[in-house]
Protein backbone atom coordinates (compact mmCIF):
# COMPACT_ATOMS: atom_id res chain seq x y z
CA UNK A 1 0.00 0.00 0.00
CA UNK A 2 1.54 3.39 -1.00
CA UNK A 3 2.57 5.61 1.92
CA UNK A 4 4.33 8.93 2.46
CA UNK A 5 7.82 7.54 1.80
CA UNK A 6 6.63 5.72 -1.34
CA UNK A 7 5.46 9.02 -2.84
CA UNK A 8 8.59 10.85 -1.69
CA UNK A 9 10.72 8.29 -3.54
CA UNK A 10 8.53 8.59 -6.66
CA UNK A 11 8.85 12.39 -6.59
CA UNK A 12 12.65 12.18 -6.24
CA UNK A 13 12.86 9.75 -9.18
CA UNK A 14 10.49 11.70 -11.49
CA UNK A 15 12.22 13.56 -14.32
CA UNK A 16 9.38 15.14 -16.30
CA UNK A 17 6.40 17.42 -15.71
CA UNK A 18 4.05 14.69 -16.94
CA UNK A 19 5.29 12.22 -14.31
CA UNK A 20 4.97 14.80 -11.55
CA UNK A 21 1.46 15.83 -12.58
CA UNK A 22 0.38 12.19 -12.61
CA UNK A 23 1.85 11.81 -9.13
CA UNK A 24 -0.02 14.92 -8.01
CA UNK A 25 -3.31 13.37 -9.12
CA UNK A 26 -2.45 10.08 -7.42
CA UNK A 27 -1.56 11.84 -4.15
CA UNK A 28 -4.76 13.89 -4.13
CA UNK A 29 -6.92 10.85 -4.79
CA UNK A 30 -5.18 8.47 -2.34
CA UNK A 31 -7.67 7.83 0.51
CA UNK A 32 -4.95 6.38 2.78
CA UNK A 33 -3.00 9.65 2.98
CA UNK A 34 -3.77 12.11 5.76
CA UNK A 35 -4.61 15.70 4.70
CA UNK A 36 -1.38 16.89 6.30
CA UNK A 37 0.66 14.34 4.32
CA UNK A 38 -1.02 15.43 1.08
CA UNK A 39 -0.19 19.07 1.82
CA UNK A 40 3.44 18.26 2.66
CA UNK A 41 3.95 16.07 -0.42
CA UNK A 42 2.49 18.61 -2.84
CA UNK A 43 3.56 21.94 -1.28
CA UNK A 44 7.08 21.10 -0.11
CA UNK A 45 8.25 18.32 -2.43
CA UNK A 46 6.26 18.04 -5.65
CA UNK A 47 5.49 21.63 -6.68
CA UNK A 48 9.03 23.03 -6.15
CA UNK A 49 10.44 20.21 -8.29
CA UNK A 50 7.69 20.65 -10.90
CA UNK A 51 8.60 24.34 -11.23
CA UNK A 52 12.22 23.34 -11.89
CA UNK A 53 11.45 20.94 -14.74
CA UNK A 54 8.62 22.91 -16.42
CA UNK A 55 7.61 26.52 -17.04
CA UNK A 56 4.53 27.93 -15.35
CA UNK A 57 2.71 27.97 -18.69
CA UNK A 58 3.57 24.32 -19.35
CA UNK A 59 2.17 23.40 -15.94
CA UNK A 60 -1.03 25.31 -16.70
CA UNK A 61 -1.42 23.64 -20.12
CA UNK A 62 -0.96 20.17 -18.62
CA UNK A 63 -3.51 20.90 -15.89
CA UNK A 64 -5.93 22.33 -18.49
CA UNK A 65 -5.66 19.15 -20.57
CA UNK A 66 -6.40 17.14 -17.43
CA UNK A 67 -9.53 19.23 -16.78
CA UNK A 68 -10.68 18.78 -20.39
CA UNK A 69 -10.27 15.00 -20.13
CA UNK A 70 -12.61 15.00 -17.14
CA UNK A 71 -15.24 16.88 -19.18
CA UNK A 72 -15.29 14.20 -21.89
CA UNK A 73 -18.59 12.38 -21.71
CA UNK A 74 -20.52 15.24 -20.16
CA UNK A 75 -20.16 17.67 -23.13
CA UNK A 76 -20.69 17.00 -26.82
CA UNK A 77 -17.89 17.28 -29.39
CA UNK A 78 -18.75 20.86 -30.40
CA UNK A 79 -18.74 22.20 -26.83
CA UNK A 80 -15.54 20.24 -26.11
CA UNK A 81 -13.81 22.07 -28.99
CA UNK A 82 -15.17 25.38 -27.72
CA UNK A 83 -13.82 24.75 -24.23
CA UNK A 84 -10.53 23.53 -25.67
CA UNK A 85 -10.19 26.77 -27.64
CA UNK A 86 -10.98 28.89 -24.58
CA UNK A 87 -8.78 27.08 -22.03
CA UNK A 88 -5.81 26.28 -24.28
CA UNK A 89 -5.74 29.22 -26.70
CA UNK A 90 -7.68 32.27 -25.59
CA UNK A 91 -7.23 32.23 -21.79
CA UNK A 92 -3.38 31.86 -21.77
CA UNK A 93 -3.12 34.89 -24.08
CA UNK A 94 -5.77 37.01 -22.36
CA UNK A 95 -4.82 36.30 -18.73
CA UNK A 96 -1.10 36.88 -18.25
CA UNK A 97 -1.12 35.85 -14.59
CA UNK A 98 -0.50 32.12 -14.17
CA UNK A 99 -2.08 32.31 -10.72
CA UNK A 100 -5.29 33.67 -12.26
CA UNK A 101 -5.27 30.92 -14.89
CA UNK A 102 -4.72 28.10 -12.42
CA UNK A 103 -6.67 29.30 -9.38
CA UNK A 104 -9.63 30.89 -11.17
CA UNK A 105 -10.06 29.90 -14.82
CA UNK A 106 -9.29 26.20 -14.27
CA UNK A 107 -11.43 26.09 -11.12
CA UNK A 108 -14.44 28.10 -12.21
CA UNK A 109 -15.11 27.22 -15.88
CA UNK A 110 -14.96 23.37 -15.59
CA UNK A 111 -16.95 23.52 -12.32
CA UNK A 112 -19.62 25.62 -14.06
CA UNK A 113 -19.84 23.14 -16.96
CA UNK A 114 -20.23 20.26 -14.50
CA UNK A 115 -23.00 22.22 -12.74
CA UNK A 116 -24.91 22.70 -16.00
CA UNK A 117 -24.49 18.98 -16.75
CA UNK A 118 -26.07 18.08 -13.38
CA UNK A 119 -28.81 20.62 -14.03
CA UNK A 120 -29.66 19.21 -17.47
CA UNK A 121 -28.95 15.56 -16.55
CA UNK A 122 -27.62 14.86 -20.04
CA UNK A 123 -24.63 15.44 -22.30
CA UNK A 124 -24.69 19.22 -22.75
CA UNK A 125 -24.11 21.27 -25.88
CA UNK A 126 -23.34 24.93 -26.56
CA UNK A 127 -27.07 25.63 -26.76
CA UNK A 128 -27.47 24.61 -23.13
CA UNK A 129 -25.36 27.64 -22.17
CA UNK A 130 -27.58 30.09 -24.06
CA UNK A 131 -29.80 32.34 -21.95
CA UNK A 132 -32.91 30.86 -23.58
CA UNK A 133 -32.20 27.62 -21.72
CA UNK A 134 -29.88 28.75 -18.94
CA UNK A 135 -31.47 31.49 -16.86
CA UNK A 136 -29.70 34.13 -14.82
CA UNK A 137 -30.93 32.65 -11.53
CA UNK A 138 -29.27 29.34 -12.49
CA UNK A 139 -25.90 31.08 -12.77
CA UNK A 140 -26.51 32.99 -9.54
CA UNK A 141 -27.35 29.75 -7.76
CA UNK A 142 -24.10 28.19 -8.97
CA UNK A 143 -22.08 31.19 -7.76
CA UNK A 144 -23.76 31.29 -4.36
CA UNK A 145 -23.37 27.55 -3.74
CA UNK A 146 -19.77 27.46 -4.98
CA UNK A 147 -18.44 29.74 -2.25
CA UNK A 148 -19.57 31.58 0.86
CA UNK A 149 -16.85 34.22 0.48
CA UNK A 150 -18.07 37.48 -0.97
CA UNK A 151 -14.84 38.30 -2.77
CA UNK A 152 -14.68 34.86 -4.43
CA UNK A 153 -18.27 35.18 -5.63
CA UNK A 154 -17.29 38.48 -7.24
CA UNK A 155 -14.31 36.92 -9.05
CA UNK A 156 -16.43 33.93 -10.09
CA UNK A 157 -19.11 36.21 -11.62
CA UNK A 158 -16.39 38.24 -13.38
CA UNK A 159 -14.81 35.08 -14.79
CA UNK A 160 -18.13 33.66 -16.06
CA UNK A 161 -19.14 37.01 -17.60
CA UNK A 162 -15.80 37.15 -19.46
CA UNK A 163 -16.32 33.57 -20.67
CA UNK A 164 -19.87 34.47 -21.80
CA UNK A 165 -18.63 37.57 -23.63
CA UNK A 166 -16.06 35.47 -25.50
CA UNK A 167 -18.79 33.01 -26.55
CA UNK A 168 -20.99 35.86 -27.81
CA UNK A 169 -18.12 37.32 -29.84
CA UNK A 170 -17.38 33.98 -31.49
CA UNK A 171 -20.89 32.60 -32.05
CA UNK A 172 -23.45 34.82 -33.75
CA UNK A 173 -26.88 34.82 -32.13
CA UNK A 174 -25.55 33.37 -28.88
CA UNK A 175 -26.38 35.20 -25.62
CA UNK A 176 -25.01 34.30 -22.21
CA UNK A 177 -26.92 35.09 -18.98
CA UNK A 178 -24.93 37.81 -17.18
CA UNK A 179 -24.67 38.12 -13.41
CA UNK A 180 -23.74 41.36 -11.67
CA UNK A 181 -21.77 41.28 -8.45
CA UNK A 182 -20.47 44.38 -6.70
CA UNK A 183 -16.81 44.42 -5.83
CA UNK A 184 -16.68 43.76 -2.06
CA UNK A 185 -15.31 46.53 0.11
CA UNK A 186 -12.07 45.92 1.92
CA UNK A 187 -12.68 45.02 5.53
CA UNK A 188 -11.79 47.84 7.89
CA UNK A 189 -9.98 47.10 11.11
CA UNK A 190 -11.79 47.96 14.35
CA UNK A 191 -10.94 51.46 15.59
CA UNK A 192 -9.28 50.16 18.77
CA UNK A 193 -6.97 47.94 16.71
CA UNK A 194 -6.09 50.79 14.36
CA UNK A 195 -4.97 52.84 17.36
CA UNK A 196 -2.85 49.97 18.66
CA UNK A 197 -1.18 49.54 15.29
CA UNK A 198 -0.46 53.26 15.07
CA UNK A 199 1.26 53.14 18.45
CA UNK A 200 3.61 50.36 17.37
CA UNK A 201 4.91 50.00 13.81
CA UNK A 202 6.66 46.83 14.79
CA UNK A 203 3.40 45.23 15.90
CA UNK A 204 1.74 46.33 12.69
CA UNK A 205 4.44 44.58 10.69
CA UNK A 206 4.03 41.37 12.69
CA UNK A 207 0.26 41.52 12.27
CA UNK A 208 0.26 42.05 8.52
CA UNK A 209 3.30 40.17 7.27
CA UNK A 210 3.25 36.47 6.41
CA UNK A 211 5.92 36.29 3.72
CA UNK A 212 9.16 34.33 3.94
CA UNK A 213 11.74 36.34 5.90
CA UNK A 214 14.90 34.44 5.07
CA UNK A 215 16.50 31.92 2.72
CA UNK A 216 17.60 28.42 3.81
CA UNK A 217 21.36 28.10 3.22
CA UNK A 218 23.36 25.08 2.07
CA UNK A 219 26.53 23.79 3.70
CA UNK A 220 28.91 25.75 1.49
CA UNK A 221 27.04 29.00 2.13
CA UNK A 222 26.99 28.39 5.90
CA UNK A 223 30.74 27.80 5.93
CA UNK A 224 31.31 31.11 4.14
CA UNK A 225 28.84 32.97 6.36
CA UNK A 226 30.35 31.76 9.65
CA UNK A 227 33.89 32.42 8.45
CA UNK A 228 32.76 35.97 7.61
CA UNK A 229 31.04 36.32 11.02
CA UNK A 230 34.31 35.51 12.79
CA UNK A 231 36.23 37.86 10.48
CA UNK A 232 33.97 40.94 10.74
CA UNK A 233 33.72 40.65 14.53
CA UNK A 234 37.51 40.58 14.96
CA UNK A 235 37.80 44.35 15.55
CA UNK A 236 35.02 44.50 18.14
CA UNK A 237 36.11 44.83 21.76
CA UNK A 238 36.62 41.35 23.31
CA UNK A 239 33.33 41.02 25.19
CA UNK A 240 31.20 42.23 22.27
CA UNK A 241 33.17 40.06 19.84
CA UNK A 242 32.41 36.86 21.76
CA UNK A 243 28.75 37.83 22.23
CA UNK A 244 28.43 38.38 18.48
CA UNK A 245 29.89 34.97 17.61
CA UNK A 246 27.85 33.12 20.24
CA UNK A 247 24.65 34.84 19.08
CA UNK A 248 24.80 33.60 15.48
CA UNK A 249 25.72 30.07 16.54
CA UNK A 250 22.74 30.07 18.90
CA UNK A 251 20.45 31.13 16.04
CA UNK A 252 21.48 28.18 13.85
CA UNK A 253 21.56 25.58 16.65
CA UNK A 254 18.19 26.49 18.17
CA UNK A 255 16.19 27.90 15.26
CA UNK A 256 14.93 30.69 17.51
CA UNK A 257 13.70 34.01 16.17
CA UNK A 258 16.58 36.53 16.29
CA UNK A 259 14.81 38.74 18.83
CA UNK A 260 14.07 35.77 21.12
CA UNK A 261 17.70 34.63 21.27
CA UNK A 262 18.54 38.04 22.77
CA UNK A 263 16.42 37.14 25.85
CA UNK A 264 18.99 34.69 27.26
CA UNK A 265 20.63 35.80 30.50
CA UNK A 266 23.36 34.33 32.67
CA UNK A 267 20.80 32.71 35.01
CA UNK A 268 19.41 30.63 32.10
CA UNK A 269 22.77 28.86 31.79
CA UNK A 270 23.43 28.14 35.47
CA UNK A 271 23.90 24.42 36.16
CA UNK A 272 20.85 24.22 38.45
CA UNK A 273 18.62 25.55 35.64
CA UNK A 274 19.63 23.20 32.83
CA UNK A 275 19.35 19.50 31.94
CA UNK A 276 21.49 17.32 29.67
CA UNK A 277 20.21 15.12 26.85
CA UNK A 278 21.90 13.10 24.07
CA UNK A 279 21.02 13.44 20.40
CA UNK A 280 20.83 10.86 17.62
CA UNK A 281 24.65 10.72 17.38
CA UNK A 282 25.17 10.49 21.14
CA UNK A 283 26.34 14.10 21.43
CA UNK A 284 25.44 15.96 24.63
CA UNK A 285 23.04 18.90 24.48
CA UNK A 286 21.84 21.29 27.15
CA UNK A 287 18.09 21.92 27.50
CA UNK A 288 17.63 25.65 28.11
CA UNK A 289 14.26 27.06 29.23
CA UNK A 290 13.66 29.68 26.53
CA UNK A 291 9.95 29.85 27.41
CA UNK A 292 10.80 30.94 30.96
CA UNK A 293 13.36 33.46 29.67
CA UNK A 294 10.82 35.14 27.40
CA UNK A 295 8.15 35.14 30.10
CA UNK A 296 10.60 36.92 32.41
CA UNK A 297 11.32 39.59 29.76
CA UNK A 298 7.63 39.94 28.95
CA UNK A 299 6.75 40.59 32.59
CA UNK A 300 9.61 43.08 32.94
CA UNK A 301 8.23 45.07 29.98
CA UNK A 302 4.63 44.87 31.22
CA UNK A 303 3.44 42.90 28.18
CA UNK A 304 0.74 40.24 27.99
CA UNK A 305 1.19 36.66 26.69
CA UNK A 306 -0.28 37.61 23.30
CA UNK A 307 2.39 40.27 22.72
CA UNK A 308 5.16 37.69 22.14
CA UNK A 309 5.11 34.98 19.50
CA UNK A 310 4.97 31.38 20.62
CA UNK A 311 8.20 29.52 21.42
CA UNK A 312 9.00 26.01 22.68
CA UNK A 313 9.34 25.52 26.42
CA UNK A 314 12.96 24.44 25.98
CA UNK A 315 15.54 24.71 23.25
CA UNK A 316 18.68 22.62 22.68
CA UNK A 317 22.21 24.06 22.85
CA UNK A 318 25.22 21.84 22.17
CA UNK A 319 27.44 21.07 25.16
CA UNK A 320 30.41 22.61 23.35
CA UNK A 321 28.56 25.91 22.82
CA UNK A 322 27.29 25.77 26.41
CA UNK A 323 30.89 25.36 27.65
CA UNK A 324 31.91 28.31 25.48
CA UNK A 325 29.14 30.40 27.06
CA UNK A 326 30.27 29.32 30.56
CA UNK A 327 33.84 30.36 29.73
CA UNK A 328 32.54 33.70 28.43
CA UNK A 329 30.52 34.29 31.64
CA UNK A 330 33.53 33.50 33.83
CA UNK A 331 36.07 35.46 31.76
CA UNK A 332 34.06 38.68 32.01
CA UNK A 333 32.63 37.97 35.49
CA UNK A 334 29.04 38.58 34.36
CA UNK A 335 26.26 39.16 36.86
CA UNK A 336 23.26 36.84 37.35
CA UNK A 337 20.92 38.98 35.19
CA UNK A 338 23.40 40.00 32.48
CA UNK A 339 22.29 39.29 28.86
CA UNK A 340 24.31 36.65 27.03
CA UNK A 341 23.97 38.39 23.65
CA UNK A 342 23.60 42.09 24.44
CA UNK A 343 24.31 43.30 20.88
CA UNK A 344 22.89 46.66 19.68
CA UNK A 345 20.81 46.50 16.53
CA UNK A 346 23.07 49.05 14.82
CA UNK A 347 26.10 46.78 15.38
CA UNK A 348 24.25 43.77 13.99
CA UNK A 349 23.08 45.73 10.94
CA UNK A 350 26.56 47.08 10.19
CA UNK A 351 28.22 43.66 10.47
CA UNK A 352 25.56 41.91 8.39
CA UNK A 353 26.17 44.44 5.57
CA UNK A 354 29.87 43.53 5.73
CA UNK A 355 29.11 39.80 5.78
CA UNK A 356 27.10 40.26 2.58
CA UNK A 357 29.95 42.08 0.89
CA UNK A 358 32.53 39.47 1.89
CA UNK A 359 30.46 36.40 0.96
CA UNK A 360 28.38 37.75 -1.92
CA UNK A 361 25.35 36.21 -0.16
CA UNK A 362 22.26 38.31 0.67
CA UNK A 363 22.41 37.02 4.23
CA UNK A 364 20.10 38.00 7.08
CA UNK A 365 19.48 36.57 10.55
CA UNK A 366 16.28 34.75 9.55
CA UNK A 367 18.30 32.66 7.07
CA UNK A 368 19.52 30.68 10.07
CA UNK A 369 16.02 30.02 11.41
CA UNK A 370 14.83 28.80 8.01
CA UNK A 371 17.97 26.70 7.56
CA UNK A 372 17.34 25.11 10.98
CA UNK A 373 13.72 24.22 10.09
CA UNK A 374 14.76 22.78 6.72
CA UNK A 375 17.58 20.74 8.27
CA UNK A 376 15.31 19.26 10.96
CA UNK A 377 12.66 18.37 8.36
CA UNK A 378 14.93 16.81 5.75
CA UNK A 379 17.28 15.04 8.17
CA UNK A 380 14.47 13.51 10.25
CA UNK A 381 12.80 11.66 7.38
CA UNK A 382 10.40 14.55 6.58
CA UNK A 383 8.84 14.76 10.04
CA UNK A 384 6.76 17.97 10.07
CA UNK A 385 5.53 17.30 13.60
CA UNK A 386 9.11 17.30 14.88
CA UNK A 387 9.74 20.71 13.27
CA UNK A 388 6.51 22.01 14.82
CA UNK A 389 7.35 20.68 18.29
CA UNK A 390 11.00 21.80 18.39
CA UNK A 391 10.15 25.18 16.85
CA UNK A 392 7.23 25.80 19.19
CA UNK A 393 4.54 26.40 16.57
CA UNK A 394 0.92 25.66 17.50
CA UNK A 395 0.26 23.99 14.12
CA UNK A 396 2.38 22.72 11.24
CA UNK A 397 0.88 25.20 8.76
CA UNK A 398 3.36 28.04 9.34
CA UNK A 399 6.57 25.97 9.08
CA UNK A 400 5.16 24.26 5.96
CA UNK A 401 4.12 27.50 4.27
CA UNK A 402 6.95 29.80 5.36
CA UNK A 403 10.03 28.05 6.77
CA UNK A 404 10.62 24.55 5.39
CA UNK A 405 12.43 24.15 2.07
CA UNK A 406 13.72 21.05 0.37
CA UNK A 407 17.41 20.23 0.47
CA UNK A 408 19.00 16.84 0.02
CA UNK A 409 18.65 14.71 3.18
CA UNK A 410 22.38 13.97 2.95
CA UNK A 411 23.26 17.68 3.08
CA UNK A 412 20.77 18.25 5.91
CA UNK A 413 22.49 15.52 7.95
CA UNK A 414 25.92 17.00 7.24
CA UNK A 415 24.78 20.47 8.37
CA UNK A 416 23.24 19.01 11.54
CA UNK A 417 26.48 17.19 12.32
CA UNK A 418 28.88 20.03 11.52
CA UNK A 419 26.89 22.85 13.13
CA UNK A 420 25.61 20.71 16.02
CA UNK A 421 21.86 20.93 15.44
CA UNK A 422 19.87 18.69 17.77
CA UNK A 423 17.99 15.66 16.39
CA UNK A 424 16.29 13.36 18.94
CA UNK A 425 17.25 9.69 19.32
CA UNK A 426 13.75 8.68 18.20
CA UNK A 427 14.83 9.53 14.63
CA UNK A 428 17.96 7.35 14.63
CA UNK A 429 16.65 4.92 11.99
CA UNK A 430 15.75 7.76 9.59
CA UNK A 431 19.19 9.33 10.00
CA UNK A 432 20.98 6.00 9.53
CA UNK A 433 19.15 5.40 6.25
CA UNK A 434 20.32 8.79 5.01
CA UNK A 435 23.91 8.24 6.14
CA UNK A 436 24.06 4.91 4.31
CA UNK A 437 23.26 6.75 1.08
CA UNK A 438 26.29 9.06 1.41
CA UNK A 439 28.76 7.67 -1.09
CA UNK A 440 32.25 6.67 0.15
CA UNK A 441 33.59 8.17 -3.10
CA UNK A 442 32.06 11.54 -2.21
CA UNK A 443 33.55 11.32 1.28
CA UNK A 444 36.97 10.59 -0.22
CA UNK A 445 36.69 13.62 -2.51
CA UNK A 446 35.70 15.83 0.39
CA UNK A 447 38.69 14.61 2.39
CA UNK A 448 40.93 15.41 -0.56
CA UNK A 449 39.48 18.93 -0.74
CA UNK A 450 40.13 19.42 2.98
CA UNK A 451 43.77 18.34 2.50
CA UNK A 452 44.21 20.78 -0.41
CA UNK A 453 42.65 23.60 1.61
CA UNK A 454 45.07 22.90 4.47
CA UNK A 455 48.03 22.99 2.09
CA UNK A 456 46.78 26.28 0.64
CA UNK A 457 46.50 27.76 4.15
CA UNK A 458 50.14 26.89 4.84
CA UNK A 459 51.26 28.33 1.51
CA UNK A 460 49.30 31.58 2.05
CA UNK A 461 50.60 32.07 5.55
CA UNK A 462 47.63 30.73 7.46
CA UNK A 463 44.98 32.82 5.71
CA UNK A 464 42.46 31.35 3.31
CA UNK A 465 40.00 33.71 1.67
Amino acid sequence: MPDLHYYLTRIEEATSAEELLELKKAIKSDPDLLPGDVRVLISIHLMPKLKKVATHKEIYMAEAMDKLEKLEGIVDSELYEVLEGYLLSYAPEHYRSIETLRKRILRYIPAFIEYVHKLRKKVISLEDLDKDKLKTFHVEKFINTFSEKEHERYYLATCLNAFGKWLEENFRGFAFPRVKKKRPKKKELPSFLIEELKESREKATVFLRRARKGVPRNLNELDRIFSAIDYVSERLEPMRREQFRIYFRLLLQTGLRPEHALAFRVEDFLEENISLIEDVWGRKFVMVAIGKALERDREAMGLSASDIKQVPEVTFVSKSLYDRIQKFIGEFDLEYDHPICNIPHSTQKDKIVRIRKITGIEFNRYDLRETWASVIYNASGYDVKLVKDLGGWATANIPIQVYIATMSPEEAVEIAKKYQIFLPKSHKSAVEKIERRISPVVEALREKIRELEEKLRKISGGELS
